[in-house]
């Protein structure tokens, strides 16, 4: 109850408890068609939370980048407990993440944005599932709706305490998996650029040097591990879906082996700029659309029924958003422009589940127009 001490009226609490409710319905619904996954990619997370947990170790440092779902594993295996769990664990974090996210809105806008906004977030299956997937993703999800939250605060009320809270949480992003890199620039973005007095700004500049030290220390231990992390092998093959090559033959690309991936990564891109161009361009594309050839076609119309509205709303959200946030759009729209080009650098998920993470983002947007048009009908 004390989450709700600062919610005076009695509406608004009405409408959390059904916010929560529809939650735990939704969450309840999944868990029975998914059970709790440990298959595909979180079969390595397993192995590694269970190595972890018989000879305290990883199997390569690169994982250290994973570590928070790991050490969910770790937890369970060094308690003897079921692997249910770590996924609780997940779905807790997502719920707090959520309340961020509708106290956000609502900060906002207002009450009815916020709850309808809440609302779609709640019911959005694609995002929601997730929780059960002992990926890493479910982890970086939450975390990025808490980051937008923190973020705000400080925008907001100027204290040192909600920066550094927001920084604990980048930080925190940053150790959840390996695209969690891509929310340092937003963050450098806003720190520097923001309207704020020269003391400040010296501080956040100081603030940035650290975190872009982190991101591309981090970046070179990633791309140290081989395997899924070889930065050329997306561009060489042509992969827009990871692991599915689309190249049909020799593309006549000049390239280098430096012994430095993200030496031989500028390369390619310097001696190769309508090629790298091209594949950026089909990437973005595969990013925002969430529909794939392999669904069938109700999952597809499913799926176009849950974009219509979301890509809508946020267009129409967007200058209204920016002209009552200047400071905070830099972060946003920062985190819009930056995260998907990121993503480009590597390749698009089989089931869109990197495009996740900004769905907080693009909603946030969303709620601005959600506002005109409940006012437009109270009209």
């Amino acid at each position: 109850m004390k989450l709700l001490k600062d919610i005076p009226s009695q509406q608004e609490r009405k409408g959390l408890f059904i916010l929560l409710a529809v939650f735990c319905i939704v969450q309840t619904l999944l868990f029975l068609k998914f059970g709790v996954v440990t298959q595909n990619e979180a079969a390595k997370y397993v192995s590694e939370g269970t190595l972890l947990a018989t000879e305290g170790r990883l199997s390569h440092i690169k994982y250290f980048f994973y570590i928070p779902v790991i050490s969910l594993v770790w937890l369970c295996k060094s308690l003897h407990i079921s692997l249910f769990f770590a996924v609780l664990i997940q779905v807790i974090l997502s719920g707090i993440a959520q309340y961020c996210f509708y106290k956000l809105c609502r900060s906002l806008t207002n009450y009815k944005a916020a709850f309808i906004t809440s609302l779609f977030l709640a019911l959005f299956f694609p995002l929601q599932s997730w929780n059960f997937h002992l990926y890493s993703d479910s982890i970086l999800i939450s975390l990025s709706l808490v980051y937008l939250w923190f973020f705000y605060q400080y925008d907001r009320y100027q204290l040192t305490r909600h920066l550094l809270l927001a920084l604990a949480v980048l930080v925190l992003i940053t150790f959840s998996r390996p695209h969690g890199l891509l929310f340092i620039p937003p963050a450098i973005l806003y720190l520097v650029f923001r309207k704020q007095s020269r003391k400040n700004l010296f501080i956040n500049m100081g603030i940035c040097v650290l975190l872009t030290g982190l991101m591309f220390l981090a970046a070179l231990v990633i791309f140290s591990g081989g395997g899924d992390m070889d930065a050329m092998k997306p561009f060489i093959e042509e992969h827009i879906i990871c692991f599915v090559p689309t190249a049909t033959g020799d593309n006549n690309l000049t390239l280098i082996n430096s012994g430095s991936q993200m030496y031989d990564l500028w390369y390619y891109i310097i001696h190769n700029p309508l090629h790298f161009l091209k594949l950026t361009g089909l990437k973005i594309l595969s990013f925002f659309n969430l529909t794939r050839p392999w669904y069938t076609p109700v999952n597809n119309y499913l799926l176009i029924a849950l974009m219509v509205p979301l890509y809508t709303s946020f267009l129409f959200g967007l200058k209204k958003f920016i002209q009552a946030n200047r400071r905070f759009a830099l972060l946003v729209i920062g985190l819009l422009l930056l995260y998907p080009f990121g993503m480009t650098l590597q390749c698009d998920d089989w089931h869109s589940r990197f495009t996740m993470a900004i769905i907080g983002a693009l909603l946030c947007i969303s709620c601005y127009r959600v506002n005109w048009v409940v006012e437009k009908i109270k009209r």
